[in-house]
C-alpha cells in the first residue's frame, strides 16, 4: 500500500474512532453551566453572555436544524464532530512537525519510516483524544469544542507559514505567504469565538520573530496580516444585527458601550488578577489536575519529549514551552470554578510533547 492510501487511513481512523466514543458517551440532553443558554442562542440567533461568541452561535444553529429529533441533541452532536475535526487535524500536525518541519537553521533529519511516525501521530491524537478535559468539551454544547480546533488550526497553519525560507523557489515563497493570509484569516475567526486565542500570542511571537527577524520587513508583515485578520474577526458584526432579538440578547450589544463592553467581557473582569492568593490556589488546582488529564502514564513520556525537541529544534522547544506556559500562567489568574476549560492549550501542547516522547 503506498503513503498516501497509508496516511488517509490513519486520518479516517483518527476521526472515526474518538467520534464514536463521543456518540457513545454524547450527553442526551441539556448539561451543566451554559449549555441550557448556548442551545438557545443557537437555536434562536440570540446573543449570549460576553462576549457573545458569535461564530460558534451560527455554526450551533446550523446544526440546530439537523432532523435528529432534539435540538440540545443536535446542539451535543455538534461538539463531537468539531472535536473530531479537531483530532483529524492534530494528527496532520503530529505528521507535519515529524516529518516537513524546518525552522530556519533549526532542522533535523527523521530516521523514522512513514508507518512509524503515523503510529506515533495516531497514538498521540487518541490520548488527547481521550484526556479528561477535551473529551468533556466534545461531550456536550459549549464554545470550548471550537476553540481546540482554531488552537489546533492556528498552530497548524502558523508552522505551516514559518516553513520556508528566503533560499526557497519563487514558487515556495509565494505558497508561504497564501499560508500567512490564510493563519491571519483564521486567528481572526478564532478571536470571533473565544478572546482566550490570546493565550497564543508569547509563543506565535517569539516564533514569528525568530523566523523573520524583528526588523522593520517583520512589522511591515504584521501590518498585512492585519486585514485578514480583521475580515476574520469581523463575525462580531453579528452582535448588533441580532440585539433585537426577543428570546435572548444578553447586554443588548446594540450601542458601542454596549458593544464594547460585551466583546471586551468587561463584566467578568472583576474575577481576572484579583491576587497572589487567587492565582495560587488555581496553580495548585491545575498541578493537581494535570496528572489526572491523561491518567499518569503517558506524563512520562512528557518529560522524554522535552527533552527530545530540546535536542533536536530550540525554536520548536521554546516556541511549545511558551504556549504552554503562557496559557497557565495567564489562565490561573482567572479566579472561575470551571477553570479546567482554560488550560486546554497547555494539554494539546502535552501532547505533543508525549508525541516526541
Amino acid at each position: 500500500m503506498n503513503t498516501n492510501k497509508t496516511k488517509l487511513i490513519y486520518q479516517i481512523l483518527a476521526f472515526i474512532i474518538p467520534f464514536v466514543a463521543y456518540i457513545v458517551t454524547l450527553a442526551p440532553t441539556v448539561t451543566f453551566i451554559d449549555a441550557g443558554e448556548l442551545a438557545t442562542v443557537c437555536a434562536k440567533l440570540g446573543v449570549a453572555h460576553p462576549t457573545g461568541y458569535p461564530l460558534f452561535t451560527v455554526i450551533g444553529h446550523l446544526f440546530s436544524l439537523l432532523p435528529t429529533g432534539s435540538v440540545i441533541y443536535s446542539l451535543n452532536l455538534m461538539c463531537a464532530v468539531i472535536s473530531s475535526f479537531t483530532l483529524l487535524m492534530f494528527f496532520n500536525l503530529m505528521v507535519f512537525i515529524f516529518t516537513k518541519l524546518k525552522l530556519n537553521d533549526d532542522t533535523w533529519q527523521t530516521t523514522l519510516s512513514d508507518n512509524i511516525i503515523y503510529n506515533i501521530s495516531f497514538a498521540t491524537t487518541l490520548i488527547l483524544a481521550f484526556s479528561k478535559t477535551f473529551w468533556d468539551t466534545s461531550n456536550a454544547i459549549e464554545v470550548y469544542s471550537l476553540h481546540t480546533f482554531f488552537i489546533v488550526t492556528n498552530i497548524y497553519l502558523f508552522l505551516k507559514a514559518c516553513n520556508f525560507t528566503s533560499a526557497d523557489t519563487k514558487e515556495n515563497l509565494l505558497l508561504r505567504e497564501k499560508y500567512w493570509l490564510l493563519f491571519a484569516f483564521v486567528l481572526g475567526l478564532s478571536f470571533g469565538n473565544h478572546l482566550t486565542t490570546i493565550f497564543l500570542s508569547v509563543g506565535f511571537l517569539y516564533l514569528f520573530f525568530a523566523i523573520n527577524g524583528f526588523n522593520k520587513l517583520a512589522f511591515q508583515r504584521i501590518l498585512l496580516l492585519a486585514i485578514p485578520f480583521a475580515i476574520g474577526l469581523s463575525i462580531y458584526v453579528y452582535l448588533p444585527v441580532r440585539a433585537e432579538n426577543p428570546v435572548l440578547s444578553w447586554g443588548h450589544p446594540d450601542t458601542w458601550d454596549n458593544f464594547y463592553r460585551h466583546v471586551s467581557g468587561k463584566q467578568f473582569s472583576v474575577w481576572m488578577f484579583t491576587g497572589t492568593e487567587n492565582a495560587s490556589k488555581q496553580f495548585s488546582y491545575f498541578t493537581k489536575a494535570f496528572p489526572l488529564e491523561f491518567f499518569y502514564a503517558p506524563l512520562i513520556l512528557v518529560i522524554l519529549g522535552l527533552i527530545e525537541i530540546f535536542n533536536k529544534s530550540r525554536k520548536l522547544f521554546w516556541y511549545t514551552l511558551l504556549l504552554a506556559g503562557f496559557c497557565v500562567l495567564y489562565a490561573i489568574n482567572y479566579d472561575i470554578h470551571d477553570i479546567d476549560s482554560y488550560f486546554l492549550l497547555a494539554y494539546i501542547v502535552s501532547s505533543i510533547w508525549i508525541g516526541f516522547g
